[in-house]
């Protein structure tokens, strides 16, 4: 025998987190074959060692050749998750030599959700599992096991049984920039788009980022905008006053008594809003396919005089009768299915769904005494949903329907691309090409509806053994809490300064347009009222002509004033060597 006398098989418990390296730890002197299993599998080696050489028999087990030689017959496992927790026993020859336990540490958990959004819970196991809850506030619901799952099967507390539901999830782990485009999930049976993912992947300097607030961004599009608007009045501006300046040349006219150009009617040309009606694109589905939003209401139509029983059942069952009416009243026979007795005696058959979620998708028959009188196709408009990770997290696709579906991935880089098939889902089994395969696992998720604060607690996931696999912490914050709190992280200092001294500036620019602005459209007021030399005079004005301009007076008693400067060029641009100057019996003489 290789094993030396004395020695006893040993037993150990191994504790690591998620997915580390785990080493499980025996110490034995053997000449022969050593042989790592599974204590529960005998015959399904993980990885073997003998004089020789060491091999893994199964992918991310291994052990070291050089170790066992000196006696650790020690086993690694490069990526312990959740499926290998287990008991694992060391063989040297036909003798067990050691037992060791592999555990995973409890992954924790902590989440804000809004009132009435679901609560998510994610199951991490296939094996059977509890869900615990215990309430952090007195008036929530009572502590204690709410949930029991089993593959498909779920046991709910009656409080629980119309708010919770299980439901398989695709989890695509690592994922990298390269995997950001569109994931679609079509039903295999009637090729249906259940739902499309619009992932984007940012990459890990991300984190390190504050995300910008809303008043910083609101004020770059203020900025902007009035920066916009100060350029297009001056350009604007700019052009009238050249327009004004041609037409006063050719011609005195479209000016008042008083020689003021009216710019009513060009303000309102420049200015002015063209109001462009949008006539709303309609679309209209094809009879007999009703296509309405998820958990929306749907009417099936079917027009038909009938004396007798008019029956709805789905067409792939018959004998299943989901509502019915007769000459004297109508019925609901399946919970969520109606019909209206008024419009069947007036011939109109149809059925109302009124939560169309996606079991309910398929077709629908509609009979008069088993006579089918017409069939409508049910579609639930596919659900649209987008997603931003961090490069290194898991992209999580829920498959919302039992069914048969498949996964494809079409990548937004690549222009015109078309889309490929990544993966197919029929119940717990999965297929996946070949470079998605050791990425891509199947979950199971526990929804919780109608979420509200008094479900704020500590949710438990356990497996049957009492194994804690996943704590969640759980915190419902109430609408005023939503308003009072501001999810966005405060920015850096330098940020907050930047923004306010932006604000400043273009302030300050703002307010030295609007100057600039002003003084030009009184500049060129002023200016334009001096190119018009034949402006008519106002009735009883006397007119003197002085250096070529015209100075008109009124009916009071007036003197008028010459002086004579040098040449220069006045405050207006206009260079003049005698000026008038008017004063009435009222104004002191200016010498």
């Amino acid at each position: 025998m290789g094993l030396f006398p004395g020695s006893e098989s040993a037993t150990h418990t191994v504790r690591v987190k998620l997915h580390e390296s785990a080493t499980l730890p025996c110490s034995e002197r053997c000449s022969e074959s050593v042989r790592w299993t599974v204590s529960h599998e005998p015959t399904e080696i993980l990885a073997e060692c003998n004089q020789t050489s060491c091999r893994s028999v199964k992918e991310g087990y291994q052990m070291i050749h050089d170790q066992y030689l000196k006696g650790d017959l020690s086993l690694t496992i490069t990526d312990a998750d959740l499926s290998k927790r287990t008991w694992y026993t060391c063989q040297c020859g036909s003798k067990d030599v050691c037992d060791v336990r592999l555990q995973t540490e409890t992954l924790n958990t902590t989440l804000q959700v809004q009132p009435h959004e679901p609560l998510f819970l994610k199951l991490d196991v296939s094996d059977p599992v509890e869900v615990i809850y215990n309430s952090t506030g007195g008036a929530g619901p009572s502590s204690g096991q709410i949930c029991t799952v089993d593959g498909g099967s779920l046991q709910c507390r009656p409080d629980y049984t119309q708010r919770v539901s299980v439901f398989s999830a695709l989890e695509l782990r690592g994922a990298t920039p390269s995997d950001g485009g569109v994931y679609t999930i079509v039903d295999v049976r009637n090729r249906d788009v259940i739902r499309s993912y619009t992932v984007s992947v940012q990459g890990d300097q991300s984190e390190n980022r504050a995300a910008v607030p809303v008043w910083m961004m609101v004020l770059g599009v203020m900025w902007t905008g009035l920066t916009a608007v100060v350029v297009v009045m001056m350009v604007q501006l700019r052009r009238e006053n050249h327009r004004l300046r041609m037409d006063g040349r050719k011609n005195g006219a479209d000016t008042n008594h008083h020689g003021y150009r009216t710019r009513n009617s060009e303000m309102m040309r420049i200015f002015g809003k063209a109001i462009v009606p949008l006539s709303p694109h309609r679309s209209q589905s094809a009879a007999p396919t009703v296509r309405v939003k998820l958990h929306g209401s749907a009417t099936l139509p079917c027009s038909e005089n009938c004396s007798g029983v008019v029956r709805w059942t789905v067409s792939h069952k018959p004998t299943e009768v989901l509502a019915e009416c007769n000459q004297t009243s109508c019925r609901s026979v399946k919970e969520g299915y109606q019909m209206i007795h008024d419009q069947y005696l007036k011939g109109d058959l149809s059925l109302t769904i009124t939560d169309a979620d996606l079991s309910k998708r398929g077709r629908y028959t509609c009979d008069c005494d088993n006579i089918d009188l017409s069939d409508v196709d049910l579609q639930i408009e596919p659900l649209n949903t987008s997603v931003q990770i961090t490069a290194g997290e898991s992209l999580v696709m829920k498959l919302d329907i039992p069914d048969p579906v498949e996964v494809f991935y079409n990548s937004r880089g690549a222009s015109g691309a078309p889309r490929v098939q990544i993966c197919t889902v029929n119940k717990l089994l999965l297929q996946c090409e070949l470079e998605y395969r050791h990425r891509v696992s199947l979950r199971s998720y526990l929804e919780l509806r109608q979420m509200s604060p008094s479900d704020s607690g500590l949710y438990t996931v356990m497996d049957l053994q009492n194994n804690v696999l996943h704590t969640y912490t759980v915190t419902v914050k109430d609408d005023q809490q939503s308003l009072d709190r501001d999810p966005t992280p405060d920015p850096p200092l330098w940020m907050t300064i930047l923004s306010k001294f932006s604000l400043c500036v273009s302030l300050l620019f703002l307010g030295l347009a609007l100057v600039v602005v002003a003084v030009q459209a009184r500049r060129n007021s002023a200016s334009l009222r001096l190119e018009h030399p034949h402006t008519a005079p106002a009735d009883g004005a006397v007119g003197v002509q002085v250096e070529g301009h015209h100075v008109f007076c009124d009916d009071r008693p007036s003197i008028l004033v010459l002086t004579t400067v040098p040449p220069h060029t006045d405050s207006l641009g206009i260079s003049t060597k005698t000026k008038a100057g008017l004063v009435t019996e009222d104004d002191p003489l200016p010498f």
